[in-house]
């Protein structure tokens, strides 16, 4: 059987990238700082002086630094507005106040077209995300005024809940929409997934730290290979595979990426892994076709 490994070419073991990445995949989930990580996440898609002596004078360790003070900021707001909010349609309206109202956070419009618009980063520099990265402000703001804060498992749509006193409120950090119920709910399901798609339990469950930075991450390689940017594709996959080992499906994307910049070799063994370890014989037949077609030496293209 084959190891779980792809070349990882652009985060060598000895990079503090690495370390950090896999120390997000051994970590207690609760011990993960939400806010902290997404920006260091953030931090590895920006060019970067690596020499120590300049360390101090490198631009994005002082963009880091200013979202730092910025998360520090919004926490500071939010404890001058209305700390002592007691229940959770308080603590969503103080939250709304500040991050919304006052510093004009919005949801991207050209999500589709600004692969970035998932980088915290950028987020904090324009005011505008995706629903994940604003989630995690959301998020982050809430829970450092010691709240319960939290993403859902919501399918293609990030939302975050806030528990408090005897309620649950539902947010739409996108479109800064609060869910009333259910019926809502179901509503922007079937708006992005048909009329046929009904609420499951895991769909308004919680998400653990962890799991919001695979859905970041996996969202901006979503838009790097939509965008037809599979070198960033490539390189954001190995980055949640050293987070998320074990997360056999993402192989047979990854193998698709090696194939179509001509790294056979890679492509093989991503797909060996993919093969190796899902077992639904329906999921295979494209992976095992691309193999085929790679290992015969014929034209990848005509398997697309």
């Amino acid at each position: 059987m084959n190891t779980p490994t792809s070349r990882l070419s652009a985060i060598a073991p000895h990079d503090g990238d690495h370390s950090f990445l896999t120390n997000i995949a051994s970590a207690p989930d609760g011990d993960i700082d939400l806010g902290e990580s997404a920006l260091m996440l953030a931090g590895m898609d920006h060019p970067q002086t690596t020499s120590p002596a300049v360390f101090i004078q490198d631009p994005i360790q002082k963009r880091l630094q200013h979202c730092r003070d910025h998360l520090i900021e919004l926490a500071q707001s939010i404890a001058m507005t209305g700390s002592n909010a007691a229940n959770a349609t308080a603590r969503l309206s103080v939250l709304r106040a500040v991050i919304d109202t006052q510093e004009g956070y919005r949801g991207d419009a050209l999500i589709h077209e600004t692969p970035e618009h998932s980088n915290l980063i950028n987020t904090i520099g324009r005011r505008k995300g995706d629903g994940v990265a604003l989630g995690i402000l959301y998020i982050h703001s809430a829970r450092a005024q010691g709240w319960t804060a939290y993403g859902l498992g919501f399918p293609d749509h990030f939302l975050i809940a806030l528990d408090g006193g005897t309620e649950r409120a539902i947010f739409d950090p996108f479109y800064g929409q609060i869910i009333k119920n259910a019926y809502e709910l179901r509503a922007l399901l079937k708006g992005l997934h048909g009329n046929g798609a009904e609420l499951l339990p895991e769909y308004y469950a919680p998400l653990g730290n962890r799991q919001i930075l695979l859905r970041i991450q996996n969202d901006l390689r979503l838009s790097h290979a939509a965008s037809g940017h599979l070198e960033k594709a490539i390189l954001i996959t190995e980055r949640i595979l050293l987070m998320a080992p074990q997360t056999w499906d993402l192989y047979e994307d990854l193998g698709f990426y090696y194939a179509e910049t001509g790294d056979f070799d890679a492509a093989l063994l991503a797909l060996d892994t993919y093969l190796d370890h899902v077992e639904d014989p329906a999921s295979h037949q494209k992976a095992v076709m691309v193999a085929e077609k790679i290992r015969a030496s014929e034209d990848f293209s005509t398997v697309n």
